[in-house]
């Protein structure tokens, strides 16, 4: 598990015991890459607490320089073959990771993607935007995709796992340089390597929705049109790079409809040159 944290002492702990309750008898080893972001707080203490009483979680502290590099820390640091992305405010059902290794494993594919639950005060809802579970290839996967292109479901990292070779291989990491969407950015890169998804319609997540997230306090209208653009560029590219020439242009203006698309989960700024 890859878990970004910065000054969540509040929910390290609840995470923390959440976490390995879920993991408890999964089956396989496994480890909780912990980076603490420069907390100001006293989480980094809490995890390295943790850390004392169970071998499996690697505390690393560094100065703060956003959640970007502090998860291609923890992707340097991390050992096992598979990756799961966490945040520390969200929590995993119970069995998840478990549910998607084997997916993953059985049908020998290089991503495995699931539902998730949105948490909402005190209302749970289930989201999900491909509606049969089983196996798919790239360009499947890629048209599914284009229904929804700003979709959470397809756009974040955490209700997905990855294969550490693959990451390894073509250093795919989180773009650094941008604060908005470089969770797609990191999927759409990773996707160019992927052959088959293997897709469960079991929830793996429970994403905790809060208002006010520092990406849109953060970022301007300007910045947010230029940032929108990086993740466009992406997202045309990584189309051009699994399609032939004529099978792009027959979904070119499918594709183009991404500048439009806005997505009922997160904030969007459409971008029409």
């Amino acid at each position: 598990l890859v878990v970004p944290c910065y000054n969540e002492a509040e929910n390290v702990q609840a995470f923390q015991e959440a976490t390995i309750q879920a993991f408890a008898g999964c089956g396989y080893d496994y480890e909780i890459v912990f980076v603490d972001d420069g907390s100001k707080d006293s989480s980094f203490e809490i995890i390295s607490e943790y850390a004392e009483k169970d071998e499996r979680i690697v505390p690393i502290h560094k100065e703060n320089s956003g959640v970007s590099s502090t998860r291609n820390l923890a992707l340097s640091k991390a050992k096992g073959d598979y990756i799961q992305f966490v945040d520390v405010d969200d929590w995993l059902p119970f069995d998840s990771t478990k549910l998607l290794v084997r997916a993953l494993e059985e049908n020998d594919c290089d991503m495995a993607i699931g539902d998730f639950y949105r948490v909402v005060d005190e209302t749970v809802s289930r989201k999900g935007s491909i509606k049969k579970g089983g196996v798919m290839s790239l360009v499947e996967y890629a048209d599914k995709m284009l229904l929804t292109p700003a979709d959470f479901y397809y756009g974040v990292l955490w209700n997905k796992l990855y294969k550490k070779q693959l990451i390894d291989a073509y250093q795919i990491r989180m773009d650094e340089t941008i604060s908005y969407s470089e969770d797609t950015i990191f999927n759409l890169q990773y996707l160019t390597h992927v052959n088959k998804i293997a897709v469960t319609k079991s929830p793996v997540y429970y994403y905790v929705k809060t208002e006010g997230s520092l990406v849109m306090k953060n970022l301007n209208l300007q910045s947010t049109i230029k940032q929108k653009s990086t993740v466009i560029k992406y997202y045309n590219d990584f189309y051009k790079k699994i399609l032939d020439k004529d099978e792009y242009e027959a979904r070119k203006p499918i594709i183009y409809g991404y500048l439009l698309s806005v997505s009922t989960d997160a904030f969007s700024i459409p971008v029409i040159d």
